[in-house]
């Protein structure tokens, strides 16, 4: 490097070796070899994660598979095109070396093996005078109601300082602001950068309303270098979630209603819920639940709303999702006793949930369906909400039997239904007394008939019974205790 002015190491590479215990190596020699050591990090210009390791005693900075989240840390896969980066190292601090000698070197132990450490197209070269790099992070989620900021990296990539414009394509339908890394101050509409130094910025996404769940808002960064007016363009997806708190629910228009979809991406917003908390099972204490804080104890959830124009049997399924799911039943902001009409953590076996309010109805009214999960846990689930068949009064036949002293009520019997009977002295009465309740049958007999003459009413209801799959609650005490 004795004619050198700005030179740089550049080539391309996949680590794909164990994190921490599997080191690559870049050095250099200035003694012809005799000796090496590492590139340090202030001579490290690219965006990888470039840090010594914690174990196998390490030699100094190094790159492994955790150096870009695509290389999959702590996982045993297959590298493929997608995975080059490129490197770049900056060899200003060997100016005028007539001998220097570059080397790449792995170091690995006996135990872990991953796919290797591959290299191609290492050159020396001068800096351009001029050039950049924009490092957009990928697409993200806007919970309703809130912000999210991407933070964008801008390199100076060339031997000159340079000074760059910065614009909005102004495409999105959400609201986009260019901020410093305060958070506070406006991004300046000139941004001078040093050579080979970088300038972070916020792109901040916000909430304008009206904006339809699931929706994806596109938005275009432009970046214009203002010494050679090359500009350079990068789309941006959002997708705009709904369903974080009750304020911005995902809205349930009608029943039967599915729904498959994730709570990753979302916060914490309710419970934890349990006779630990005080939040119980009100229209149907029968449906299991864990007692402990651990039911939506800390998990992210998602919120559904449902408007009942009339009392309704309700059931709440979430068969075939992906974790330890939890469901509530709640009215806002389902956080008092009062508020939690129905809990339930682990009806199946795998963990998963399931929950009906028997033969109570939920009254009129607007309501919440939060899915959850056990403790922290999170992921794809699969929500099924139903409403019971309704009701209609059946046709009821008298046998009179004196010889007995009996009479016998019958009518046809829907097997999907049951039956309450009462009884009043008047045909017009209020039907107060109750004769028998939840019969599964189409007949009812009465003994001794009744004296005065009763009237009775045979009123046919819905009640929810719990699947064959209810068997029962597998108590893992790691897990659960």
């Amino acid at each position: 490097l004795t004619t050198a002015t700005f030179p740089l190491l550049y080539f391309d590479h996949i680590a794909k070796t164990e994190h921490d215990y599997d080191h690559c190596y870049v050095e250099v020699s200035i003694d012809g070899g005799l000796s090496y050591m590492p590139f340090m990090i202030p001579e490290y210009l690219g965006f990888g994660n470039y840090v010594a390791p914690q174990a196998n005693n390490p030699e100094g900075d190094c790159f492994t598979e955790s150096a870009y989240p695509e290389w999959g840390s702590g996982i045993i896969n297959v590298p493929d095109n997608s995975w080059w980066k490129q490197e770049v190292f900056d060899l200003r601090n060997y100016l005028g070396q007539p001998n220097l000698m570059l080397r790449f070197r792995l170091k690995a132990d006996s135990s872990m093996q991953r796919y290797g450490w591959l290299i191609d197209n290492v050159r020396v070269q001068e800096s351009p005078p001029y050039d950049f790099y924009v490092n957009m992070p990928p697409g993200g989620f806007l919970l309703a109601g809130g912000s999210l900021d991407y933070v964008v990296t801008l390199q100076n990539k060339g031997a000159q300082t340079d000074s760059y414009s910065v614009n909005l394509g102004g495409t999105g339908a959400l609201t986009y602001t260019l901020l410093e890394m305060d958070g506070i101050n406006p991004l300046p509409a000139s941004i001078s950068i040093p050579p080979w130094t970088t300038h972070q910025f916020l792109m901040r996404v916000a909430d304008p309303g009206g904006v339809s769940h699931l929706a994806i808002d596109n938005e275009c960064l432009n970046v214009m270098s203002n010494a050679t007016g090359t500009i350079l363009s990068f789309p941006q997806s959002t997708t705009y979630l709904l369903g974080d708190t009750v304020s911005q629910p995902i809205v349930i228009s009608a029943l039967p209603f599915t729904d498959s979809f994730t709570t990753i991406h979302y916060n914490h917003d309710h419970g934890p819920y349990g006779a630990a908390s005080g939040l119980v099972n009100l229209l149907n204490p029968i449906t299991g639940y864990y007692s402990a804080t651990g039911t939506l104890g800390s998990s992210p959830d998602v919120v559904y709303q449902l408007t009942l124009s009339q009392p309704t049997l309700l059931s709440i399924d979430l068969a075939g999702s992906g974790y330890d799911t939890a469901v509530a039943l709640v009215t806002a902001p389902g956080t008092a006793p009062g508020d939690v009409l129905l809990i339930n953590e682990d009806f199946y076996a795998d963990y998963t949930s399931y929950v009906n309010s028997g033969c109570n109805y939920v009254p009129a009214g607007t309501y919440y369906i939060v899915v959850g999960g056990y403790s922290n846990d999170s992921g794809n689930y699969t929500l099924n909400v139903a409403s019971a068949t309704p009701p209609v009064q059946p046709t009821v036949t008298i046998q009179y039997d004196p010889a007995a002293n009996q009479v016998t009520l019958n009518w046809t019997q829907n097997t999907a239904m049951r039956y309450d009977i009462y009884s009043d002295t008047s045909p017009f009465g209020s039907f107060s007394t109750t004769v028998a309740t939840n019969l599964n049958a189409g007949t009812c007999t009465i003994s001794p008939i009744p004296s005065p003459m009763m009237y009775y009413k045979v009123v046919e209801k819905f009640c929810y019974s719990y699947p064959s799959k209810d068997n029962l609650i597998p108590i893992d005490p790691v897990k659960k205790e």
